[in-house]
């Protein structure tokens, strides 16, 4: 008897073992999802995430923001130009306190190490200079008229940021019975000077007298003054586009343009006897720069310089500076 419930007891305690077992595989089955059951094999530690990569755009954020020149429009800083001046009698010393002055004043060129090239400025004390009118009427000008007034060369020294200017001469082709010249009174001076220093381009306007009798393609000539480039350290100059000029096909024009190939700046201001006046006078040289003569055929005209002060690989190099100029 006693046997018999020992073997009952058992018999339940197994029964119970093995519903126990069976409930548990049905709770397995029912609450794992085997397809996302964690595998085991190949695991390797995930990769760390990127940092996140910081704002270099140097975007202002108006703390400490530089002083900005209010004198800006769309084209860039805006240079006022100083007025030509008469030079005549003035010593070398005194015309190169001007020249100082202009470059301590230039919202361009203020900051550079400067001192007038000796070169460029191999002036006499006390000299007379060519005037702008004399210049532009000078084969109907006595001696004193030559000289008198405001001076040709004057805007050059006045305004170092006209790496370029026009050299101003008298051509018979584009003088009228009246004297009225493309140049009038405003002697082909830019009414506007812009710096765009993004690009590092100096951008000069210069104004063509419309009621001229010629009217359009009257082939104006030019003859441009590089004496500030050359002063400024800019040696090498190349012209690599243009708009309504051309180039004279005689020698020694032929094929020796600043548009032909780089060019050395040359352009220097001496005590010259070309002026016909006794003692002779300051003036700009040498005048024959054949690189830097052209004719305007029909406005607006357009060329634009690159400037380099060492000299280039190719004129493909960027430009340490370059000069646009736009005859409207």
């Amino acid at each position: 008897m006693e046997k018999q419930g020992l073997l009952e007891i058992l018999r339940m305690v197994l029964i119970a073992f093995v519903i126990a077992f069976v409930i548990n595989l049905f709770r397995v089955a029912i609450f794992t999802d085997w397809d996302d059951a964690p595998r085991f094999e190949n695991i390797t530690e995930p990769e760390p995430a990127p940092a996140p990569i910081e704002e270099s755009n140097n975007i202002n954020t108006g703390k400490n923001t530089p002083h900005i020149n209010t004198n800006i429009d769309d084209n860039g800083i805006n240079i006022i130009l100083t007025p030509m001046e008469n030079f005549s009698g003035l010593s070398k010393a005194r015309i190169l306190e001007k020249r100082m002055d202009a470059m301590r004043t230039s919202l361009i060129f203020s900051q550079m190490n400067y001192s007038p090239n000796q070169s460029v400025y191999q002036i006499t004390d006390g000299l007379p200079w060519i005037s702008a009118n004399g210049a532009l009427h000078w084969s109907k000008s006595s001696n004193e008229e030559k000289i008198n007034g405001v001076s040709r060369d004057s805007i050059g020294i006045l305004n170092p940021e006209l790496l370029y200017f026009v050299s101003i001469s008298e051509n018979e082709d584009v003088v009228d019975s009246n004297f009225n010249t493309l140049y009038k009174d405003f002697y082909f001076v830019p009414y506007q000077v812009n710096y765009n220093p993004k690009n590092k381009t100096i951008i000069a306007r210069i104004k063509n007298d419309k009621k001229n009798e010629r009217g359009k393609n009257n082939y104006q000539p030019i003859c441009l003054a590089d004496s500030n480039a050359h002063d400024l350290g800019y040696k090498y100059a190349y012209m690599d586009s243009y708009e309504n000029i051309g180039f004279y096909s005689e020698s020694p024009y032929k094929n020796n343009t600043l548009a032909s190939g780089i060019k050395e700046t040359t352009g220097y201001y001496m005590h010259g006897t070309a002026c016909g006046i006794p003692g002779g006078c300051n003036n700009y040289a040498p005048y024959w720069q054949y690189y830097n003569y052209f004719y305007i055929y029909d406005f607006p005209a357009k060329i634009h310089i690159k400037l380099w002060k060492k000299r280039p690989q190719s004129v493909e190099q960027q430009a340490d500076i370059s000069y646009l100029m736009i005859f409207e």
